[in-house]
């Protein structure tokens, strides 16, 4: 069996928070700011691996559009 098969296509925002260092609330917050993730019966949000991969780069782009020169730099 490989591990694509062992792993579950769509995770709940619960089983991938730790793995990307933040609580199960800020990343249900960045997948609806962003629009990346999927919603499955009685509205429980899912998220696949293409949601996942971009909602790193939406956070990671989003952070710099946000970031101000320092005038004291």
């Amino acid at each position: 069996m490989t591990a694509e098969a062992e792993t579950p296509h769509f995770r709940s925002p619960e089983e991938v928070a730790p793995g990307l260092g933040m609580t199960k609330t800020e990343l249900r917050r960045y997948a609806k700011e962003s629009g990346h993730f999927t919603t499955l019966s009685k509205n429980r949000m899912a998220l696949d691996p293409d949601d996942i991969e971009n909602i790193k780069t939406w956070i990671k782009t989003r952070n710099q559009q946000n970031r101000k020169q320092d005038p004291f730099a």
